[in-house]
């Protein structure tokens, strides 16, 4: 599953995400305009369990949908690592 951060998201929300059990790359902005970057690293840190993988988008801000290319190199690269 590939996931576009959302802004800062209920306990809820995120809880789902993780007991869903489904593999996920989170794709999270580098330039961290609303703080939803930063929730993400914390809440990553703090559920090491959780099978998702986090990957920063270097030079992108909150507007990822922006970045289309950026995104598609980005993620060529994570690929590659598998």
């Amino acid at each position: 599953m590939l996931w576009i951060a959302p802004s800062i998201p209920t306990d809820s929300e995120a809880a789902r995400m993780e007991k869903s059990g489904m593999p996920a790359l989170l794709l999270i902005p580098g330039i961290d305009e609303d703080g939803r970057a930063g929730w993400w690293s914390d809440w990553k840190m703090t559920h090491p369990n959780a099978v998702v993988q986090i990957v920063n988008l270097d030079g992108v801000g909150t507007r990822i949908d922006w970045a289309w290319e950026n995104i598609a190199e980005t993620m060529e690269k994570e690929l590659a690592k598998k």
